[in-house]
């Protein structure tokens, strides 16, 4: 995730409710489509690791034993 700086306005006896709020629901977002791309990417990876996995089975089967 990107590192921002973000400033909430001030009100009194602390901050705006309304901005950190705000704040909250954005990085909320931010990290649920961050999470589905991981996980979107993790999908793929594994179908390429059996895919490579088969290769490589069929492979060493298709080779001679050594003598």
């Amino acid at each position: 995730m990107n590192e921002t700086t973000y400033r909430f306005r001030s009100s009194l006896g602390g901050y705006h409710k309304g901005d950190v709020t705000a704040y909250i629901e954005k990085t909320a977002a931010q990290h649920r489509s961050e999470l589905l791309e991981y996980e979107r990417q993790i999908a793929e990876l594994q179908g390429e690791n059996r895919s490579l996995q088969q290769q490589l089975n069929l492979l060493m089967m298709s080779t001679p034993a050594p003598a």
